[in-house]
């Protein structure tokens, strides 16, 4: 079985590969909100996971508050792409900085005030928990027939992110959350970079099949 850093590293070459590729195609194609959505989604996610790799070798400031800080900036744009895709309003809203900053101040709070690794992985379980299903819920209710099956497998994938992050939830108060987190071996733990490796397929076939330049 692949170890937690491994996983993290091909996560992040993965992401590091497609954010390349999404800026060019948002370069070329920036009026289209899916693509530019998207394209922030990978790149955050990819920043996240590169500060979250050198946990230790730098400020616990980057490693933990900002790189999770990205990771919830990125489903926020993960969820805009998706009104986008089936056609709902995708512009930025104002409120959307709410549940941002909210992970912003828990993680600050619980890293540098009162370090509590447990309480960390709740706030992080039950906001991705929450946009799991709302991401869920909008490709099962606003399929498109033209694209039937990829939604309804959309809808799927995000139903199974929103499990894991359910059962992540209710156990995070009781998981061993080791120092240095890449030793970890729960696998509650495990369950979200292995959900992030079939997310990062799932975009990949979102940009090549389901959104049109």
């Amino acid at each position: 079985m692949l170890d937690m850093k491994m996983l993290f590293i091909i996560n992040t070459v993965i992401l590091l590969v497609l954010s390349i590729y999404m800026l060019f195609l948002y370069k070329k194609n920036s009026q289209n909100r899916a693509i530019k959505f998207i394209t922030y989604f990978v790149v955050l996610y990819c920043l996240g996971f590169i500060l979250f790799i050198l946990r230790n070798q730098i400020p616990d400031f980057l490693s933990i508050v900002i790189a999770n800080t990205f990771f919830a900036l990125g489903s926020l744009c993960l969820y805009v792409t998706t009104r986008a895709i089936v056609g709902l309003d995708s512009k930025w809203q104002i409120r959307y900085w709410i549940p941002v900053l909210i992970i912003f101040v828990g993680f600050y709070i619980f890293t540098f005030i009162d370090f509590n690794s447990n309480m960390r992985a709740l706030m992080y379980s039950v906001f991705a928990l929450f946009y799991s299903l709302l991401d869920m819920w909008l490709f099962g209710f606003y399929t498109s027939s033209k694209f039937y099956t990829f939604d309804k497998i959309s809808s799927i994938v995000f139903l199974v992110g929103a499990i894991i992050f359910l059962l992540r939830a209710i156990e995070s108060r009781i998981i061993h959350i080791e120092a240095y987190y890449f030793n970890n071996v729960d696998l509650f733990l495990y369950l979200p970079n292995i959900y992030m490796l079939i997310l990062n397929i799932w975009v990949i076939s979102l940009v090549t099949y389901r959104i049109k330049n």
